[in-house]
Parts: structure tokens; C-alpha cells; sequence
């Protein structure tokens, strides 16, 4: 499966735009750029297994797509680190709840 960088940067910028992300610096641009470019091929790479049959659902782009599975894991369900560490009911995490809305993870 080839992306091309061209082709990359444009379906970045547009879906930056669509998503209002604002980036910091150009450093931190680069850096989620790359993480969406490897996102994006590890989603046309299990699509192309769909099409072929080999899969039962598809993938797409969303506005997580600048996150590392890792990050998206970490800001998603409050658990840091791997998942075998944290499957056993010892390294629960802590929360705490401010109100129904606002949930931070300690």
C-alpha cells in the first residue's frame, strides 16, 4: 500500500480544517501529521482486507486520528500504560467526579 506524502499532506490539512485542530507549534504539527499519516495507512491497509473479504467492517479517519492508540487509550478510559498491567483490579484508576459533566483521571 502506497500513500504518497503529497497525497498525505493534502488529506491531512483538509482533515485538520474539518476538525478545527490548532497545533502549538510546528514541531507538535509535524509530529501529529505523522501520527495521522500512520494511522491513515494502518486504515486503507484494513479496508483493502475488507474489500478482499478477509474483514467484516471498515475503517475511516475521525477527529482522533492524530492520537497514538496509546493517547487515545489514556484520554479515553483514564488507564495509563499497557493493558495487561492495568487489566488486573489492583491498578484501577482514581477519579474523581466535579460534577456529571467533568470527569479528570488521577
Amino acid at each position: 500500500l502506497v500513500v504518497t506524502a503529497v497525497v498525505a499532506d493534502q488529506g491531512f490539512e483538509k482533515w485538520a480544517e474539518r476538525h478545527g485542530k490548532v497545533y502549538t507549534s510546528w514541531r507538535t504539527r509535524e509530529h501529529r501529521q505523522g501520527v495521522w499519516r500512520k494511522n491513515m495507512v494502518k486504515i486503507l491497509s484494513h479496508n483493502e482486507r475488507y474489500h478482499a473479504g478477509d474483514k467484516s467492517y471498515k475503517l475511516g479517519m475521525n477527529v482522533h486520528g492524530d492520537l497514538t492508540h496509546q493517547e487515545f487509550h489514556r484520554q479515553r478510559t483514564c488507564f495509563q500504560g499497557d493493558r495487561a498491567h492495568n487489566s488486573s483490579l489492583g491498578r484501577l484508576p482514581k477519579f474523581t467526579i466535579r460534577n456529571f459533566l467533568h470527569v479528570t483521571c488521577q
